[in-house]
This record gives C-alpha cells, sequence and structure tokens, in this order.
C-alpha cells in the first residue's frame, strides 16, 4: 500500500531563483557543520535555506539543514507538515525531492529527531503533523522505533479513532522499518497484542510486506488466537499469500486455521475455507466433508471448492459421495499402499513403473506417498525418473520440492523439464528453470 498523501494543489512552475547567493553568504555566515554564537535562530535560517534551494541541488539543501539541527528540528517537522516553503513569494510547495532532502537531515539528528518525536506521540497533533512524524520514521527509524510509530500514530492515548490517512501512512512506516532490519518482525510481533484497536489493520498489513515471505507468513499464523478482534484482519493477510509460499511454513502453524473452518463468522470462516484450500491440506479434508451437511449454499460451494482443489475430484456437493470417496481413499492405503509401495521401490522397471504410475490417482497421504517416490528420483532409467517427476507433479505435495530441484540439473532434458513443471505447479511460482533461482525461494 502506498503512502496516503496530502491533495496537492497544482504545481506552478518555480521561478529562477534569486535567492541562490544568499544561500551560500548564508552557509558561510552558519560555517556549516559548527554552531555558533553568531547564527541566527533555527526557524530563520531554516526559512532562508529553503527559499534559496535550487531544483536539482538537494544535497546541497541536504547538508544547509543539517547544519541547523538539532535546535531547527520543530521547524523542520512543520515545515514537512504543512508542506510549504516558509515566506516565500509566491507561494511554492516542497517538492518530493525537497521533502525527502529534509528528512535525510534528520536522520543526520537521528537520536534528537526521535527524541522530539516522543514528545509529540500522543499530545494532541494535527493529523498533518502526525503524518510528518510517521514519515520521517519511513526514512530514520530501526526496530527501537517501531512502539513509538504506534504511540505516533492516535492524536492522544484516548482516542477511539485513527485517520485512515494516518493509519496508511503508518503502515508504510512500519513495513520500511522491517525492510531495513527485518529481525524486528519479533519486536512488531509483541507489540500487537497492545497495539491501539484502529491501528490492528496497519500493523498485520505491514507484516505481510515483510521481505522474508515465509517468516511474515509464519509470523501472521502465529498472531491467531492470541488478539481476537484482530483475527478477521490477520486471515485477510494470510489468504493474500495464496498457495506461494505455503510449502515453507510448519505445520504446528497451518494446523492453527484449521479451528476456523468450524466457527460461523462468515469473515473467519471464508478465508480460512479457501486458504486451506489453496494450501491443499489434506489433514482439513475430513472436517470440510462433515461440514458439507451443516453449511448453508454458499458456505457449501466455498467449502466445494476447496475440496475439489485439495483432491482434484469433481464430485458434487453432497456429503455422501464425498464420504464414500474419503472411506475408499483410507481403505487403500491401509489394505493396498504397502504392497504398492514396495513394487514403486522393485529394482525391476516393469513391476515399478505401474506401481509408480498408479500413485497419480490417489490424493490423500500425499506426503507420505511422495517420499516414498523420492529414491526413484535416483534410478538410472531415466524414464522412471520422468515417470516419477510428473506423479509428484500431480501429488503436489512440498515433500519432494529440493529433489526436483536437484533434477534441474539432470542428464535428461525430459527429466529436466518435467521437474520444472513440478515445482511450478507445487509451490505456485514462475521461476526459470534455474536451481540457483530455486534454491533462493526455498530458503528465503
Amino acid at each position: 500500500m502506498s503512502v496516503p498523501t496530502r491533495a496537492r494543489t497544482p504545481a506552478r512552475p518555480r521561478p529562477v531563483r534569486a535567492w541562490r547567493s544568499a544561500l551560500e553568504r548564508l552557509l558561510v555566515v552558519a560555517s556549516i557543520g559548527v554552531a555558533g554564537p553568531s547564527r541566527p535562530p533555527g526557524g530563520d535560517d531554516l526559512a532562508h535555506i529553503l527559499r534559496a534551494a535550487k531544483p536539482g541541488a538537494e544535497r546541497e539543501l541536504e547538508r544547509g539543514v543539517a547544519a541547523l539541527l538539532p535546535a531547527a528540528i520543530p521547524d523542520v517537522l512543520e515545515v514537512l507538515a504543512s508542506g510549504t516553503v516558509p515566506d516565500a513569494t509566491p507561494a511554492a510547495r516542497l517538492t518530493p525531492a525537497d521533502e525527502l532532502a529534509l528528512m535525510r537531515a534528520l536522520a543526520s539528528a537521528r537520536d534528537a529527531t526521535h527524541a522530539k518525536l516522543r514528545e509529540l506521540a500522543g499530545s494532541g497533533a494535527r493529523v498533518e503533523l502526525r503524518i510528518a512524524c510517521l514519515r520521517v520514521l519511513c526514512e530514520t527509524g530501526g526496530g527501537e522505533q517501531l512502539a513509538l510509530a504506534l504511540h505516533l500514530a492516535p492524536a492522544t492515548p484516548d482516542s477511539k479513532l485513527v485517520e485512515p490517512e494516518v493509519r496508511g501512512t503508518l503502515e508504510e512506516a512500519l513495513a520500511r522499518i522491517l525492510h531495513r532490519e527485518p529481525q524486528a518482525l519479533a519486536t512488531l510481533e509483541g507489540l500487537l497484542p497492545g497495539a491501539h484497536p484502529a491501528l490492528l489493520q496497519p500493523v498485520l498489513a505491514s507484516i505481510g510486506r515483510h521481505p522474508r515471505a515465509s517468516e511474515a507468513l509464519s509470523t501472521l499464523l502465529r498472531t491467531l488466537g492470541r488478539v481476537p478482534e484482530a483475527d478477521p484482519l490477520a486471515m485477510l493477510e494470510i489468504q493474500r499469500f495464496g498457495e506461494g509460499v505455503a510449502y515453507s511454513v510448519d505445520e504446528r502453524l497451518v494446523a492453527r486455521l484449521r479451528p476456523y473452518l468450524w466457527r460461523q463468522e462468515a469473515n473467519l470462516f471464508t478465508p480460512a475455507v479457501r486458504t486451506l484450500g489453496d494450501w491443499r491440506d489434506e489433514p482439513s479434508v475430513a472436517e470440510m466433508i462433515e461440514l458439507l451437511d451443516e453449511r448453508s449454499e454458499p458456505e457449501q460451494a466455498l467449502l466445494l471448492q476447496a475440496l475439489r482443489r485439495v483432491s482434484k475430484q469433481r464430485l458434487p456437493a453432497d456429503y455422501a459421495a464425498w464420504r464414500k470417496w474419503y472411506d475408499l481413499e483410507l481403505d487403500w492405503w491401509q489394505r493396498v499402499a504397502p504392497v504398492t509401495l514396495e513394487r514403486v521401490a522393485s529394482r525391476d522397471p516393469k513391476v515399478a513403473s505401474p506401481a509408480i504410475r498408479s500413485l497419480a490417482e490417489h490424493k490423500l497421504h500425499r506426503d507420505e506417498l511422495a517420499a516414498a517416490l523420492l529414491p526413484s528420483l535416483e534410478r538410472r532409467e531415466w524414464e522412471i525418473v520422468r515417470m516419477a517427476c510428473a506423479v509428484l507433479k500431480h501429488l503436489e505435495s512440498r515433500v519432494p520440492l529440493a529433489h526436483l530441484v536437484r533434477c534441474l540439473e539432470h542428464a535428461d532434458a525430459g527429466v529436466r523439464k518435467i521437474a520444472w513443471k513440478a515445482l511450478c505447479e507445487i509451490t505456485g511460482a514462475s521461476l526459470p528453470m534455474d536451481p540457483e533461482a530455486w534454491n533462493d525461494l526455498l530458503h528465503e
């Protein structure tokens, strides 16, 4: 989500600056970087520097403003909040480059800037000033400032509402901090239970934007149940990941989703069903079948879609039909599978081939079936390896991912191609046939 910005008046062409020499004289008098008794008050210096700033000379503007800090920090924040050049004739608005230069100048006095922001937190500051403070944290904040960002967003600790534009800027600030310091994710997770209710959405959304997708998803799953009012928001963020990183999530965390299948609230039930379906979550199949007999027609449609996604069966929304299929699969696993898996491991290709092919007919116990196929990827008969890769693609288990990546370097082009297709199908990713790229994805 991009940072909400204030409505801007149409930009006017900047006149040729006549104040360039004034800036130079001012900087000589101010002796950049050296505080002296001859320096005028910070606000006056800041106004002169901003009026004299020349387009394309933002580094000079940054250095000039940095020389006035920390005394001018309140003035810089006010300028960022107003978005205008003080006392300029004709009136001039700050450009994005000007604003970035000011924030970089504040970064040169980071500790003093953050101290001022702590003073403003909860002080009843107006919307524009709170947004300016949060934007400063976008550029200067670290993990230690995550709590400060949450305190800056409400006008006062007792505020019941937080303006939408402030929430949007907060999300961006938190996301930018996490991008700079990915390890700060644990800190933000710990702040969630005490966050202002109006800030739960931007906190969870920023977690969802963490640069390491698997860590973001794991964190969101851990939040379920900790703050009940945050659960619907967390579920939406979890659902947005789709199937792309489900392969990297601990099974114990995936299990936290399954109880939500039994919730009556649509904002919990619906994302739970869709997510577990996208992730081809086999342990939830029996629960989804049971629910077919209990839910409304729209909910049955969601359950049916998820069941078909997991099972690759095209059965109708009928409890009896799905129960029969499920029982047959369990019976096959208990009575037939042991013999079939012995044949899969046979050294005789004439015995192994039909056994391997038959595994594609089954979608339950896919992890166990996939694990039994792994030795087939090491066989000398290339046609057996190709067949094993094709069956693994159909099973969609996450177990063989690393082995399939190794198959991308196989001597046989057919093996390489089928292994690549299997990786794309299982992960939902669209990467080239490059082992390094796939390894990066699996270990992100």
